[in-house]
Protein backbone atom coordinates (compact mmCIF):
# COMPACT_ATOMS: atom_id res chain seq x y z
CA UNK A 1 0.00 0.00 0.00
CA UNK A 2 1.19 3.29 -0.72
CA UNK A 3 0.88 6.62 0.87
CA UNK A 4 -0.52 9.93 -0.55
CA UNK A 5 0.05 13.17 0.01
CA UNK A 6 -1.93 16.54 -0.32
CA UNK A 7 -0.01 19.00 -1.79
CA UNK A 8 0.47 22.34 -0.30
CA UNK A 9 -2.03 25.28 -1.39
CA UNK A 10 -0.65 27.60 -4.42
CA UNK A 11 1.95 24.73 -5.05
CA UNK A 12 1.93 23.34 -8.40
CA UNK A 13 -0.84 20.42 -7.53
CA UNK A 14 -1.93 22.37 -4.21
CA UNK A 15 -5.54 23.46 -4.33
CA UNK A 16 -6.27 27.35 -4.46
CA UNK A 17 -4.84 29.71 -1.91
CA UNK A 18 -8.06 31.82 -1.24
CA UNK A 19 -11.19 30.11 -0.28
CA UNK A 20 -12.92 29.35 -4.00
CA UNK A 21 -15.11 27.17 -5.34
CA UNK A 22 -13.78 24.16 -6.42
CA UNK A 23 -14.25 20.67 -5.93
CA UNK A 24 -11.03 19.55 -5.41
CA UNK A 25 -9.58 22.31 -3.92
CA UNK A 26 -12.33 22.04 -1.01
CA UNK A 27 -11.90 17.91 -0.59
CA UNK A 28 -8.38 18.79 -0.05
CA UNK A 29 -9.28 21.29 2.81
CA UNK A 30 -11.51 18.85 4.31
CA UNK A 31 -8.94 16.12 4.07
CA UNK A 32 -6.08 18.55 5.23
CA UNK A 33 -8.05 18.84 8.71
CA UNK A 34 -9.16 15.73 9.56
CA UNK A 35 -7.63 14.19 12.79
CA UNK A 36 -5.69 11.20 12.44
CA UNK A 37 -7.15 8.73 14.57
CA UNK A 38 -3.97 7.46 16.34
CA UNK A 39 -2.74 11.04 17.75
CA UNK A 40 -5.18 13.38 17.30
CA UNK A 41 -3.59 15.78 15.14
CA UNK A 42 -4.69 17.03 11.58
CA UNK A 43 -3.54 15.21 8.73
CA UNK A 44 -2.28 18.59 7.23
CA UNK A 45 -0.34 19.01 3.73
CA UNK A 46 2.58 17.50 2.30
CA UNK A 47 2.72 14.66 4.96
CA UNK A 48 1.90 10.59 4.31
CA UNK A 49 -1.19 9.28 4.93
CA UNK A 50 -3.69 6.03 4.29
CA UNK A 51 -7.26 5.50 4.23
CA UNK A 52 -8.38 3.84 6.24
CA UNK A 53 -9.76 0.29 4.83
CA UNK A 54 -13.27 -0.65 4.92
CA UNK A 55 -14.28 3.14 5.25
CA UNK A 56 -16.81 4.45 2.62
CA UNK A 57 -15.86 8.06 3.27
CA UNK A 58 -12.49 9.69 1.29
CA UNK A 59 -12.13 11.78 4.62
CA UNK A 60 -11.89 9.42 7.34
CA UNK A 61 -7.61 9.43 7.15
CA UNK A 62 -4.62 8.72 9.53
CA UNK A 63 -0.71 9.58 8.99
CA UNK A 64 1.25 7.03 7.49
CA UNK A 65 3.99 7.34 10.03
CA UNK A 66 1.19 6.41 12.61
CA UNK A 67 -0.27 3.56 11.18
CA UNK A 68 3.19 2.27 10.70
CA UNK A 69 4.07 2.71 14.45
CA UNK A 70 0.74 0.87 15.26
CA UNK A 71 1.44 -2.13 12.51
CA UNK A 72 5.06 -2.64 13.61
CA UNK A 73 5.08 -1.54 16.99
CA UNK A 74 7.85 0.81 18.62
CA UNK A 75 11.39 -0.32 16.91
CA UNK A 76 9.17 -0.78 13.56
CA UNK A 77 10.29 1.45 10.49
CA UNK A 78 9.37 4.30 11.39
CA UNK A 79 10.90 4.42 15.14
CA UNK A 80 14.26 6.76 14.35
CA UNK A 81 15.50 4.71 17.12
Amino acid sequence: MAESRLPNPGSEYGHCVEQCVHIDCNAGRIMARCKCQFCGEPVGYETGFFKREGQESPYIIDHAICVEKDFFGPHGPACSV
